[in-house]
């Protein structure tokens, strides 16, 4: 008969022992409470810390707001126009600007572009399709002052409506510079109005 029908208890499991349901009895550990408090102040601590320096990040860490009336303009000129903008020096493609996209998309619904700078001191990134309804695609801000340079490097899927031309702005050191694209769509990616 065994031990638990007789009513006869027995001691519990010694560490290394198999108890009653076959688990195996491990010994407290000596300190484990104060181990755990200590490791959770560290991390209340460092939590606290992040979020002040954070908190206290100088202006070029931020983002920068969006201009709801740029990306609501339904031209280009308009989108200039919404940001302040004057008319940009036209560059040669590759002539520190350069934009990588398909010749021809089967889908304008998914097209992918890189756009990458190799001009000094960028401060802004704008990406423009001149024939979509709604023509700023992207307008990526820069700290020119910050205390690392970039050169920027932005891929991404856009949607063209239909074939149009794709075009770069960047303003680097207080100018304007463009380069354009070309890209041919076979399936509008933009439902109308």
């Amino acid at each position: 008969m065994s031990a638990r029908r007789t009513g006869v208890s027995r001691p519990p499991a010694e560490a290394g022992e198999r108890g009653d349901r076959g688990a195996v009895a491990v010994p407290a550990l000596a300190g484990a409470g104060q181990e755990s408090r200590s490791r959770r102040r560290f991390i209340a601590a460092s939590a606290g810390a992040l979020l002040a320096a954070l908190l206290a990040s100088p202006r070029w860490a931020r983002a920068a707001s969006r201009n709801e009336n740029a990306f609501n303009a339904r031209s280009p000129e308009s989108v200039f126009g919404a940001l302040g903008l004057a008319a940009p020096t036209e560059l040669a493609e590759g002539q520190g600007i350069r934009i990588h996209a398909p010749d021809v998309a089967e889908n304008g619904a998914n097209v992918p572009v890189e756009v990458s700078v190799s001009l000094p001191r960028v401060e802004r990134v704008l990406l423009i399709a001149e024939k979509n309804l709604f023509p700023l695609l992207v307008d990526a801000a820069f700290a020119p002052d910050a205390p690392i340079q970039v050169q920027p490097w932005l891929e991404l899927k856009v949607k063209l409506g239909e074939s149009s031309r794709l075009r770069a702005i960047v303003q680097a050191d207080g100018r304007l510079y463009t380069t354009t694209r070309e890209v041919k769509v076979i399936v509008g990616g933009c439902l109308p109005g």
